[in-house]
């Protein structure tokens, strides 16, 4: 895990390997480059922490968002996402949402959202915003897939969660242990998306 403190900014990207708390004291929290939270592993978002994810410009080339590699050869594209084969837990509250955007302000950019794997445990989002995601695609795993939170493992709680302006808000294999409670969901600005 890269952390290179500046000014209460902290960047971040690599790999988590050990359980981590992201504090609002130390927000913005910029990615800036892919996020791999490792098996066995917890990332805690404190309420009030806003995630920004580098990301690029949708009207320009597609091909910015296109993961051509694993993550043990990562090649990574303009857009950067988070991958997780642990777990999230980003309990915000109404007073103090957890914020998930792309780091530039210009609203044709959008980053690549998360991506939960098979064998990752459940991951649990309360008051959290998602913010412009554009698409992700994997590849090695499913040639195309979209969402702000794609889970492959069917083991999520997302309650009192906004999802603004994505392409698509969740991408989801269900079972019992899957949950989405008073969330909402809203578009106004799609403009730039090719579908």
């Amino acid at each position: 895990l890269i952390l290179i403190p500046l000014s209460g900014t902290e960047r971040v990207g690599g790999w988590i390997h050990n359980d981590t708390v992201w504090t609002a004291v130390n927000s913005p929290y910029i990615v800036q480059s892919f996020l791999y939270i490792a098996s066995g592993v917890t990332l805690t978002i404190e309420p009030g922490v806003q995630v920004l994810v580098m990301g690029a410009s949708n009207s320009v080339d597609w091909w910015d968002f296109f993961w051509t590699g694993t993550a043990s050869h990562p090649i990574e594209p303009i857009a950067k996402m988070i991958l997780v084969y642990g777990k999230i837990v980003a309990l915000g509250t109404e007073e103090e949402p957890i914020i998930f955007d792309t780091y530039q302000p210009d609203s044709s950019y959008r980053w690549e959202g998360i991506h939960f794997f098979e064998d990752a445990p459940k991951s649990s989002f309360e008051h959290c915003y998602f913010k412009r995601t554009y698409i992700a695609l994997l590849n090695y795993y499913s040639g195309f897939d979209s969402g702000a939170l794609r889970f492959y493992n069917g083991r999520f709680h997302i309650r009192y969660c906004t999802f603004l302006n994505n392409m698509c808000a969740i991408s989801a294999y269900v079972n019992e242990d899957s949950v989405i409670y008073g969330c909402k969901f809203l578009s106004f600005d799609l403009t730039g998306f090719f579908y």
